[in-house]
């Protein structure tokens, strides 16, 4: 509403067509899921699905370091889910690629996804996937989790999503 002494004058209304965000969102979508079934189509054993990292690539020799590395083989022998958290630059994604191959999942998928580089409204049905007609446009497309099963799906800058769909 625009209000001139505190009488309603007029009002205005701010819209935003979505039509490319949702074709954005459907490209993104359709290149992970065919870069996901060209490494499938590969059969090379050393080919650990977009993970290219180990703990033999991760310098350090403090005790630290070496403690954070022991942990973190230990870690690769669970189900549970891992929350690794720390400061831009630390690593994180390193240690996440050789905990994926440290694994049993270490054949299957590995995804990282930057949550702050796609748009909020996009990003639930990037995670998990459309189905044709839940929305005008929507398609079939799988979400990265469906992507990822049996794998691993590294959800970098996750802080920078809502509380919600965290």
């Amino acid at each position: 509403p625009i209000l001139e002494n505190n009488k309603l004058v007029g009002c205005f209304e701010i819209f935003k067509d979505l039509t490319q965000v949702m074709e954005l969102s459907d490209k993104i979508i359709g290149l992970q899921e065919q870069l996901y079934r060209k490494k499938h189509s590969i059969k090379n054993t050393n080919d650990s699905q977009g993970a290219k990292y180990s703990f033999e690539n991760i310098i350090g020799r403090s005790t630290v370091m070496q403690n954070l590395k022991r942990k973190s083989r230990l870690i690769a022998n669970s189900k549970s889910p891992i929350l690794i958290y720390g400061e831009t630059g630390t690593g994180k994604e390193l240690f996440t690629q050789a905990i994926h191959n440290a694994s049993s999942r270490r054949n299957k998928p590995f995804i990282a996804q930057n949550c702050a580089a796609l748009p909020f409204h996009l990003l639930e049905s990037i995670l998990f996937g459309t189905c044709s007609g839940s929305f005008t446009g929507a398609k079939d497309n799988p979400g990265l989790f469906e992507l990822a099963d049996g794998g691993t799906l590294f959800l970098d800058e996750i802080n920078s999503l809502d509380i919600d769909l965290q």
